[in-house]
């Protein structure tokens, strides 16, 4: 038995305040114009279609929200940040269980991109789950020098040795999934940037929720 919505799909309109300006962010992103109306574009992305309308609100000020499924969340969310966009959750294990982050588009569009675990294939080798492996993953940049790596890893040990409490291993195995998405961010933004001081700070936070005798 099928319902009315089969073979339907849902498609996000986000109000912009410069039709040019959001085309051209989203462009960033892998989208492209395939129908343009004087106060209306359509674009698309694979099989993906999203539609900006025109709004007289404020830049970064819009309510809208979007969430998006798709297969392999941490590669969205790498090409976003390759892309420039200032991401406003970094990438983790969410409450419900979905690895997700979320970022916004310069009219203050909110978007959540989730997934399940980063899917493996038969060219990828199963992820440890190990912070410390995550310090030498990703690509390497001008911050990922000797020092930076000492630096990073003495952090990490610091973490691995202190006596943590979870209230049972689901919280545990979450609060360690977390950890190594957040180390991951950490290793890919630039020793003196505010990003890594912030991360670095999202990781110090992390480790006193969970301090034995907190």
């Amino acid at each position: 038995m099928t319902g009315p919505y089969e073979g339907g799909e849902i498609v996000a309109i986000l109000p912009v305040s410069d039709l040019d300006r959001a085309e051209a962010w989203y462009g960033r992103l892998g989208f492209r114009a395939i129908r343009t109306f004087p106060d209306y574009r359509i674009l698309a992305s694979d099989e993906l279609q999203l539609h900006l309308a025109e709004s007289d609100h404020a830049p970064g000020t819009s309510p809208t929200a979007v969430y998006l499924y798709v297969s392999d969340a941490a590669a969205v969310h790498d090409a976003w940040h390759a892309a420039g966009v200032q991401v406003r959750q970094p990438l983790r294990v969410a409450d419900h269980g979905l690895l997700e982050f979320a970022a916004s588009d310069p009219d203050g569009n909110l978007w959540r991109i989730g997934a399940p675990e980063r899917p493996l294939d038969a060219t990828t080798e199963p992820s440890s789950g190990d912070p410390a492996d995550a310090m030498a993953e990703g690509p390497s940049d001008a911050a990922t020098d000797a020092d930076r790596q000492t630096y990073g890893f003495a952090k990490i040990h610091k973490i691995l040795h202190a006596r943590m409490f979870f209230p049972d291993k689901d919280a545990a195995r979450r609060w360690f999934l977390q950890l190594t998405a957040v180390t991951k961010d950490w290793n890919l933004v630039l020793m003196k940037s505010p990003e890594f001081k912030q991360l670095e700070e999202r990781l110090d936070g992390m480790l006193a929720e969970v301090l034995e005798n907190a």
